[in-house]
């Protein structure tokens, strides 16, 4: 019968249908697996890339609050160097000021030196004259003892 043979031959249309299906199929299976490993080998790599990404992001975080710790540092430094300059400005002008002082003050008791000096002076010469003075009482009034010693010896 011809639905027989035509079955048979469809029956090897079949088979060799079947038979070209199940070579694709391998085929696609071993394309698959390759694929697969292709995905799995790029997952991995994307996500040693994703670690690193993290690892970078916390390198920079952690350069940035080294940085702003760097920057609060500068500025307190900063900060500081201003404070030692005026210290230092109003040292210097401390010093100056007491130079000033220093020198009214060495002139001040030169003045009162001299001044002392020139007293210690007339008192020095009213001393010498003072004892003239009383050298010449003195010596007045023993010639007046000796002279009424003398008129008395005179008289016995």
């Amino acid at each position: 019968p011809p639905s027989v043979a035509a079955a048979g031959g469809d029956r090897e249309a079949l088979l060799a249908e079947l038979d070209k299906l199940m070579r694709e199929q391998e085929t696609a299976r071993h394309e698959f697996g390759a694929l697969t490993h292709e995905y799995d080998a790029e997952l991995s790599r994307a996500d040693e890339a994703e670690a690193m990404v993290k690892a970078e992001e916390k390198a920079i975080e952690e350069l940035q609050r080294s940085s702003h710790g760097a920057r609060l540092a500068s500025q307190a430094a900063a900060e500081d160097e201003g404070t030692w300059r005026e210290l230092a400005g109003a040292l210097a002008r401390q010093q100056a000021e007491d130079a000033v002082a220093q020198e009214q003050l060495q002139a001040s008791r030169q003045q009162e030196l001299v001044r002392l000096r020139d007293a210690l002076a007339e008192r020095r010469r009213e001393a010498k004259e003072q004892d003239a003075a009383t050298e010449r009482r003195r010596r007045l009034a023993a010639d007046e003892q000796c002279m009424q010693l003398q008129a008395g010896l005179d008289f016995v």
